[in-house]
């Protein structure tokens, strides 16, 4: 039975609809971006038109937004009481059946909006209003991501089993990973254990170090890893020897290119459109096109969009014939495209690569016409290096003699399909990048492992007997049958997983370590199989691109120093 309603209470009440949703919208809106003030200003002033509620409120939504959410709070845990709320009853009777319409038509309002709540319906709504089409859709996509985590093959340890055996089992797999990296390096480089004396080959162990056998390479690397560093603009240089205010100083101060070298440069970023530049590079005669890496909230959605998706390679592919066109043209041409190449990428990278091919394809085409003697690069850190494997993959048919550079490359395409078989794209992965074996595949394969252990109690508990921290310090018994189940083990991983693009070229050595560590040699993908569990997988300082330009710029000098 809803009670009688004080006519003290009418505006509070009846206000509440329309203050309810004008919270919400600013709770979660960006207030700082072009769209979240254009849509504060249409909401302050409906709300000024329409009722008299206190715009200190909305000044104070609009400077944070955990007030925005606190409000909300407020405004529902006083309707969430088992009546509307506890009123005297001070109103003539005359009124009474008037009170009662409001009260009806009040508790139908805040029914409907806990419906709206639970279903979603609200964030939806608040998705149109308040957000790009584009960023809509990104969202809805990666909402579909998480709520098919069953379906993809994600187990989620944390609620179906004790906390206890969740830990106990990533302390078992990570031994397991750790000695069967050792055991693998130990047969790479012919060296045993119960012979230590015995060492490979100089020329084994020079085989693939690309710092010896491709100096002209290093050294493109180290020059372009500035560019990759730059893209990030004047912020990331501010604790640097010389920082520059404003993104076009630091460009042209950090890299040396001249400011009428510039072609192009769009230094904010949307989702699924990182931030770029275009510029010429006349001292090694070279286009440039560099694309930056994650450093806002829409990079992180675009990174988020992480299933994979098909893609056709050749640049005309991506131009459909018109509906004018004869069927019988139009499957021929459309047989021809599926004849191109096998392709299949990250979906957010792969979006972003034809949202910067949609801006910059006609300025390259038109600065390559007018330098003949140039050739196309396209570098990139991190989300920045996966796009430009994606986009040089596209355009490996468009520009003759294009070169793809991606730093901290993370996962980009599946094995056997471009552009992880491009050989045209180097990717320069450091140490211990958290980025660099991380995708949905990865995620699967863990889960699935963490989930066989935390199971079978018996196989856990002799894992954790028989292993050991230091790999060295276990019996040679303990290491085959530990390496034997973590084979085991990895035979139950067969989701498809995302790897680094092209060719890897994998750096050893830290940002302030020492000249003796520093390398740089070829590997495989096979590297990159499976998600390594161990203290630092996290560690984002691993990632940054100033490891990469620092590292990178010490080796060159190295090699330009030694006597080869």
């Amino acid at each position: 039975m809803v009670q009688q309603i004080s006519r003290k209470h009418y505006p509070r009440l009846l206000n509440f609809r329309l203050t309810l949703f004008v919270v919400v919208f600013l709770s979660i809106c960006k207030v700082n971006s072009v769209e979240g003030r254009q849509y504060w200003r249409r909401t302050q002033g409906a709300v000024g038109k329409r009722s008299s509620v206190d715009s200190s409120m909305f000044q104070l939504a609009r400077r944070s937004v955990n007030y925005g959410r606190r409000q909300l709070s407020s405004a529902l845990r006083f309707f969430h009481k088992d009546d509307v709320f506890e009123a005297k009853n001070e109103m003539p009777s005359s009124d009474v059946d008037e009170d009662d319409s409001i009260s009806s038509k009040l508790t139908e309002i805040i029914s409907e909006l806990r419906d709206n709540l639970k279903s979603e319906k609200v964030m939806n709504m608040l998705a149109k209003k308040l957000l790009s089409e584009e960023t809509s859709r990104a969202v809805k996509k990666v909402r579909n991501i998480i709520k098919n985590f069953p379906d993809i093959g994600i187990v989620d340890i944390f609620n179906l089993y004790p906390t206890k055996d969740v830990v106990n089992s990533i302390l078992a797999l990570s031994r397991l990973q750790n000695l069967k990296r050792v055991e693998d390096e130990i047969s790479e480089r012919k060296y045993d254990f119960s012979n230590p004396s015995k060492e490979a080959s100089s020329s084994d162990i020079n085989k693939n170090n690309v710092s010896m056998n491709e100096p002209e390479l290093l050294c493109d690397l180290a020059h372009y890893a500035v560019f990759a560093n730059a893209a990030y603009g004047w912020k990331m240089g501010l604790f640097s020897r010389r920082p520059r205010i404003g993104n076009l100083a630091a460009l042209t101060s950090k890299t040396g290119i001249g400011r009428r070298d510039v072609i192009a440069a769009k230094w904010g970023s949307k989702t699924h459109r990182p931030a770029y530049f275009l510029v010429r590079d006349t001292t090694k005669q070279k286009i440039v096109l560099c694309i930056r890496g994650t450093l806002s909230a829409t990079d992180i959605l675009t990174n988020l969009c992480c299933t994979a998706e098909n893609f056709f390679t050749h640049d005309d592919a991506e131009i459909l014939p018109d509906e004018d066109t004869p069927s019988n043209e139009t499957n021929v041409f459309r047989k021809n495209i599926s004849l191109s190449y096998k392709a299949r990428a990250h979906l957010g990278m792969l979006a972003a690569a034809k949202g910067i091919a949609k801006n910059t394809r006609k300025l390259i085409a038109s600065e390559l016409a007018s330098n003949p003697n140039f050739d196309l690069v396209i570098i990139g850190h991190s989300l920045g290096g996966g796009t430009a494997a994606v986009l040089g993959t596209m355009w490996q048919d468009t520009f003759p003699g294009l070169v793809v550079y991606a730093y901290g490359c993370p996962c980009v395409g599946p094995l056997n399909a471009q552009p992880t078989i491009n050989k045209s794209i180097v990717s320069v992965i450091g140490e211990g990048d958290p980025f660099s074996c991380l995708s949905l595949g990865h995620l699967v394969d863990i889960s699935s492992a963490l989930s066989i252990l935390c199971e079978n109690h018996s196989l856990l508990n002799e894992i954790l007997e028989r292993t050991q921290p230091d790999v060295t310090s276990m019996s040679k018994e303990d290491r085959k049958w530990s390496y034997d189940t973590m084979q085991k083990l990895q035979e139950c991983m067969t989701a498809e997983k995302l790897y680094p693009s092209g060719r890897i070229l994998h750096m050893g050595g830290n940002l302030f370590g020492s000249n003796d560590g520093i390398t740089l040699k070829e590997v495989s993908q096979d590297l990159f199989h499976f998600l390594q569990l161990h203290r630092r997988m996290l560690d984002l300082s691993q990632h940054i691109p100033h490891r990469y330009e620092g590292v990178l710029s010490r080796l060159c000098s190295n090699v330009q120093n030694s006597d080869y």
